[in-house]
């Protein structure tokens, strides 16, 4: 009876080690498993480290070109702040001189009206000054016919 008994728990032990033995080279096979994506995971990761290493100097030696170029804008900034001083300067000379010729315009235009006002003196003056002298002829010319004429008078009584 024993020896039955002995006989079953050997069947029963048996079938719990194959069991077991199955679930160990399940688990090796697993462990296996998992280490090659392990090692595919930590060749992705070294690739990914590659490649931030090489972004991270892309990025350096963007920030250097980008704070050249930051300096660059900059230096033009100051010119234009330089070129805008330049062309205020020049444009208050201009409204200087805009004003300037203004005045001279104006001082023109009073000159001409004066002028014009003078002219038209003067042109009345000589008016009167011809009108003279065209009575002084004519008084001329009447002195002489009536000179002519007493002598021719005086010649006749004679």
């Amino acid at each position: 009876k024993e020896n039955g008994e002995y006989h079953e728990l050997n069947k029963e032990l048996k079938k719990v080690a194959l069991k077991l033995n199955q679930e160990l080279k399940d688990t090796e096979t697993q462990l296996k498993t998992t280490g090659n994506q392990l090692q595919v995971t930590e060749n992705k990761l070294n690739q990914t480290e590659l490649q931030l290493q090489a972004t991270g100097d892309q990025l350096k030696a963007t920030e250097i070109r980008l704070n050249g170029e930051i300096s660059d804008l900059q230096n033009t900034t100051t010119h234009l702040k330089n070129d805008l001083a330049k062309l205020d300067f020049i444009n208050n000379q201009l409204g200087s001189t805009f004003q300037t010729i203004d005045d001279a315009y104006e001082n023109m235009k009073t000159i001409l009206t004066t002028t014009e006002k003078t002219l038209l003196k003067s042109n009345t003056a000589l008016e009167k000054i011809q009108s003279v002298e065209k009575q002084m002829a004519l008084d001329g010319i009447t002195n002489t016919y009536n000179q002519m004429t007493q002598y021719i008078h005086f010649c006749d009584n004679t």
